[in-house]
């Protein structure tokens, strides 16, 4: 079972102002770690994941709906940004928090009710609010909370933390190749990666692309040969198939239940893309446009329709959004893979 802190954001629309939800999820990660580490707060159980439950109060007039793919990904972006930013630099790498998983679900969206969800398959450590007008879900008196599992329950006074911290997630100019004349959303949206240790920037990729879709997400895990495998650097540390897999199915089954997922193996850079008529829409990272570029020239010289190419923003913990083409500054699965301990490249014990 999951230990979490639980952190609930309520913002009224995708284009809401965000930064009390920045402020409150950067403090709630800094929260889950102090109990994490047994400083500061004494929960009953040291969390081992963070769980942000994020409400939209116009959900039903913007769900299914293509034209708020950009503020979608700007908010999404935006909160796994400000959990990276304690957890993914060198002092994450020193106490551990580098591993911390952080999950941010839609509720509403995601096709189950997530305080359900919470009370089954979570050990809520903690529930951490602002000291605002957001809901409060009365926890200690609600019967799905059995057995004990009654959160302690933190109010942050934040306005102090928004003064000195604005929002500094820059963000880029385009995220389609196709802007205008767009359906609703997409039957079947294709997206794929190699997904080693899944981290903020692949549950951004897979949160936004299962917000483009309403029937069928197909989800491309690279099984690398043992040439390309060599290639990666500490690829002794990378996690085998199997684990990708499942890591994939875990996740975007926690995010979104309503659709179907084929989530598979592929052998190349082109998966099913190639074959797949019904395949509508395309995902990928600004790292990786080119690739998406290619898979649309072949489809066209197999009579196929070209794919809507959507993009998502490279993030860094450091910097935010990666405006340009060095990409060496990104959250990656290279970084976790050299800073683990185990790896005789990471500068830590074994």
């Amino acid at each position: 079972m999951d230990y979490a802190v639980v952190v609930h954001v309520v913002l009224a629309t995708l284009d809401s102002p965000r930064e009390t939800a920045i402020a409150l999820v950067r403090q709630a990660t800094k929260i889950a770690l102090a109990s994490k580490n047994n400083t500061q707060f004494n929960t009953r159980q040291s969390p081992n994941s963070l769980l942000c439950i994020l409400t939209i109060s116009n959900l039903n007039q913007i769900v299914g709906n293509t034209n708020c793919w950009k503020s979608f990904q700007s908010v999404i972006s935006s909160l796994y940004f400000a959990a990276a930013q304690e957890t993914f630099n060198p002092e994450g790498v020193e106490s551990g928090s580098i591993w911390l998983p952080i999950n941010i679900i839609l509720q509403g969206w995601c096709g189950y009710d997530v305080w359900d969800f919470a009370a089954e398959k979570v050990w809520v450590c903690m529930l951490v609010e602002a000291r605002s007008g957001q809901i409060k879900p009365k926890l200690h008196s609600d019967p799905r909370f059995l057995d004990g599992n009654v959160p302690e329950h933190i109010q942050l006074d934040i306005s102090e933390w928004l003064t000195n911290h604005p929002n500094d997630l820059q963000e880029s100019s385009d995220s389609s190749e196709h802007a205008t004349d767009l359906p609703p959303v997409f039957g079947h949206v294709a997206v794929g990666g190699t997904f080693d240790y899944l981290h903020a920037g692949h549950r951004i990729l897979l949160t936004c692309s299962a917000w483009l879709t309403s029937t069928r997400l197909i989800c491309g895990v690279t099984d690398l040969n043992q040439t390309s495998l060599e290639r990666k650097q500490a690829y002794q540390n990378m996690q085998s198939l199997q684990t990708r897999l499942d890591g994939v199915k875990t996740f975007l089954h926690r995010i979104k239940r309503d659709i179907m997922y084929d989530i598979i193996p592929i052998y190349d850079d082109y998966g099913p893309t190639l074959t797949d008529e019904l395949i509508e829409a395309i995902v990928c990272s600004r790292e990786t446009i080119r690739g998406c570029k290619l898979v649309n020239d072949l489809r066209q010289q197999g009579n196929l329709k070209p794919l809507h190419i959507f993009i998502i923003d490279v993030i860094s913990s450091s910097v935010g959004v990666i405006t340009s083409q060095d990409f060496r500054s990104k959250i990656s699965s290279t970084y976790l893979r050299l800073h683990m301990p185990t790896c005789p490249h990471s500068g830590l014990d074994n």
